[in-house]
């Protein structure tokens, strides 16, 4: 997969930094491209995602459930890691906010 950088005015989707929010059907937009792309390599990623979600992580902690930790368990469901891949996607995440047990 060859990603783009994403280049914008601090409205970028999934900055964390931004100034301002993008409107929500360009901001739902981006998980649909990620999911579309992961399942050209893996046509399940989408249903093992959730397996596994569901497996590790509690109602509780759901409420909770950051984009570090849903990349992490992505990479799980995939078989690699997906953290350098978001970021130069422009979605900022860092392996290190998240819980060992749902790394990759």
């Amino acid at each position: 997969m060859k990603a783009q950088l994403a280049k914008g005015n601090g409205t970028d989707v999934g900055n964390r930094n931004a100034k301002g929010r993008v409107p929500h059907g360009v901001d739902m937009g981006m998980p649909v491209y990620v999911f579309e792309e992961l399942r050209k390599e893996k046509p399940n990623i989408v249903a093992d995602y959730f397996k596994l979600k569901r497996k590790l992580v509690s109602r509780e902690k759901s409420k909770k459930f950051t984009r570090d930790a849903s990349v992490a368990l992505l990479s799980k469901a995939a078989g690699r890691d997906l953290f350098k891949w978001f970021n130069e996607l422009g979605i900022t995440v860092s392996p290190d906010k998240v819980n060992p047990l749902l790394k990759y």
